[in-house]
């Protein structure tokens, strides 16, 4: 007979937890703007996914601002905000 032992999830409720998410949102925002800049420099023709580089520019923001202590996120979770960016992120 096995044991259950079940892992949490990160609840993202830690300031470390959460500039680490930051920074893997700055990485992928970094690669968008990277195709975008090789596509205006070297006239490449790859897809730029400027929806999703949008997104994550505003989630970030916010995100910041939660961590800068702004009241803004009265009607949001920050959950909802970290379960969007993961599925932008991937």
């Amino acid at each position: 007979m096995y044991s259950i032992s079940p892992r949490l999830a990160n609840n993202y409720s830690t300031t470390e937890e959460l500039n680490n998410l930051i920074d893997a949102v700055d990485r992928r925002i970094v690669q968008i703007a990277v195709v975008a800049m090789n596509n205006y420099k070297y006239g490449f023709n790859q897809q730029v996914e400027l929806d999703k580089y949008k997104d994550l520019l505003r989630y970030r923001n916010i995100l910041i601002k939660r961590l800068l202590g702004c009241n803004c996120l009265q009607d949001q979770f920050v959950l909802n905000i970290v379960s969007k960016l993961k599925k932008l992120i991937k």
